[in-house]
């Protein structure tokens, strides 16, 4: 018998479809079932103004997409704002769950020496770390965590 898996995953969903496939099972994602289902199911917080942002600052989209250097950012920009504007998970196909690599990818052309990296918001460091280790004879660090430690 196989299976139907109703995924309510927002933040990874090919993984999940990817997963399901591999078992064999059917999928259903998300926003396909949001989309089709008819039942009043409340959309994803930060989608909920995403149109309506879209709508009234489509110029400065469009300044983004003019200003990006490279061919592989502008097609990354397009397919996330169609997805975006439309919830069709086929424009989503190719992107991977890397995100141990998120900000260290290929396509960024790193120098493995002489790189200097600004980590806003480090929290913990982790991915301050993952610069030192994909970047080890880096020039320079800064890293930056506004939240007051809390002492015990």
């Amino acid at each position: 018998m196989r299976s139907l898996v109703v995924s309510a995953v927002v933040g990874s969903p090919l993984t999940v479809k990817q997963q399901s496939e591999k078992v064999g099972g059917r999928y259903l994602d998300y926003f396909s079932f949001c989309k089709y289902s008819g039942l009043p199911i409340k959309s994803v917080t930060c989608w909920e103004q995403f149109k309506k942002d879209f709508s009234i600052n489509r110029a400065k989209y469009n300044w983004l997409y003019e200003h990006l250097n490279d061919k592989t950012s502008k097609e990354i920009l397009i397919k996330l704002l169609n997805f975006r504007l439309s919830a069709d998970l086929r424009y989503m196909e190719g992107f991977k769950n890397i995100q141990e690599k998120q900000y260290f990818e290929d396509f960024l052309i790193l120098n493995h020496k002489g790189e200097t990296f600004v980590d806003v918001g480090g929290f913990e460091g982790e991915t301050s770390v993952e610069f030192m280790k994909y970047c080890p004879e880096y020039k320079k660090l800064h890293f930056f965590e506004p939240k007051k430690k809390k002492h015990h």
